[in-house]
């Protein structure tokens, strides 16, 4: 009797902090700030799909938690993603060396990590959209160097709007293709680019589009923030700041309420 006792009081306790702190932005908040919080991990791993970032936070909370099971899983999710072993090796969140232990101590796991990294990598090399993607990127990073060296702003904003029209063509397909990684942070620079001087009707279009990618756990929160946020301050819209992830502009309490309020609607922790 006392044992179930004990076991309901800790299961109201557990359900009554998913009503109350379930958000899945306060819940990686907090095991971002403390990846030993077990609880807010339990919470966390309830949702049904993840994003890199998010993947990565449960990878660390786990791994702080000598949960090497669960670690292996969020590896071979990750390559998935296109998220890869040299990718992890740049983090300063992870604990290399006792990451290291986990994928080295067991060869059968390090063969099939292996395995996986090289058929992802060659998927990746075939992908439609990712070829695009790399081939705008490149001229987009060629074009802002040729212009900043030259100062010919001209060209380039001559440059973004083709890029625009370009990378439209890929976003407003149906369905939307899936971004490995490098895609999604290609996709992020030159959408930081490009979208500052989008006339409303296109990026209303696309706003549309990056808001279901987002939720789809296939582009970043926080980049989507930043494409937001940095169009909003170029333009000098009174919305500015939304998000307020990039500057850090100090606003008043009812402001920041609002904008903590939209960063959790996209998990922008």
């Amino acid at each position: 009797m006392k044992k179930l006792t004990l076991f309901l009081v800790f299961g109201f306790i557990f359900f009554k902090a998913q009503g109350i702190f379930g958000q899945p932005c306060v819940v990686f908040a907090k095991i971002k700030s403390d990846p030993k919080d077990s609880i807010s991990l339990a919470i966390a791993e309830s949702g049904s799909i993840f994003s890199i970032s998010e993947k990565l936070y449960l990878l660390n909370s786990n791994l702080h938690l000598n949960r090497t099971i669960s670690v292996k899983k969020y590896l071979l999710s990750l390559i998935k993603d296109g998220f890869f072993a040299e990718d992890v090796a740049i983090l300063n969140i992870i604990d290399h060396s006792k990451l290291n232990i986990i994928i080295e101590s067991d060869s059968a796991f390090k063969l099939e990590y292996r395995k996986e990294t090289e058929k992802i990598k060659n998927e990746i090399l075939n992908d439609p959209t990712a070829i695009s993607i790399e081939e705008i990127f490149r001229i987009d990073q060629d074009t802002r160097a040729e212009g900043k060296i030259a100062r010919d702003y001209a060209y380039m904003g001559k440059m973004d709007s083709l890029n625009q029209i370009s990378i439209l063509k890929i976003l407003l397909n149906d369905p939307t293709p899936t971004l490995y990684y490098k895609s999604q942070q290609q996709l992020y620079i030159i959408l930081l680019h490009v979208c500052r001087y989008m006339n409303n009707d296109l990026f209303n279009k696309l706003d549309k589009i990056l808001i279901r990618k987002v939720m789809d756990k296939n582009f970043s929160a926080v980049s989507y923030s930043f494409i937001v946020d940095e169009r909003l301050k170029v333009n000098k819209s009174v919305d500015y700041p939304f998000y307020n992830i990039m500057d850090k502009i100090k606003v008043d309490q009812s402001a920041q309420d609002k904008i903590n309020k939209r960063k959790c609607e996209i998990n922008a922790f």
